[in-house]
């Protein structure tokens, strides 16, 4: 069963069960923040998500849910790292800032909650001072990526 999820410009979309013949929405209020609140609804499923991407060598999608910034983990192989390339690519400079990607992407793949996470701890101590990782809880193991847009220019850059 593949589950498609959205969050153009960071809102919600519906949630669909792409195996059924009809395509009907499953529930209207599914998003990434949906993932991050019941992600126990997610874990070992495929799933299409459009969503920011971020990073450059560690690769996040990122969302702003609840008032909380969320990010999960987005493990690319080395075919989708080359479509998501040659999508940034084609963007003519849009698709970075800051010296990482920073794209709308429509990607397929593998929900999983990483062993052994802490996942009451959102950040990580990064050796420098007032600087911190986030602290992945899950990742989703990328087998796709559809498509690659600029982020529209309502979404601001994560503080």
């Amino acid at each position: 069963m593949t589950i498609a999820i959205t969050t153009a410009d960071l809102g919600c979309y519906k949630l669909k069960d792409q195996n059924s013949k009809n395509e009907q929405a499953v529930d209207s209020a599914a998003d990434i923040c949906d993932i991050v609140r019941r992600p126990e609804n997610y874990d070992s499923k495929n799933v299409r998500l459009r969503s920011v991407l971020m990073g450059f060598h560690e690769l996040a999608f990122y969302s702003h849910c609840d008032g909380q910034i969320n990010y999960i983990r987005a493990d690319l192989d080395s075919k989708s790292r080359n479509e998501l390339i040659k999508g940034v690519a084609g963007l003519d400079g849009r698709g970075m800032e800051r010296g990482n990607f920073w794209v709308e992407v429509v990607a397929n793949g593998r929900f999983e909650k990483i062993s052994n996470s802490d996942c009451k701890n959102p950040t990580r101590e990064s050796g420098l001072p007032n600087r911190y990782y986030p602290n992945y809880c899950y990742r989703i193991a990328i087998e796709n990526v559809e498509r690659v847009e600029p982020v529209p220019s309502t979404a601001a850059w994560p503080p």
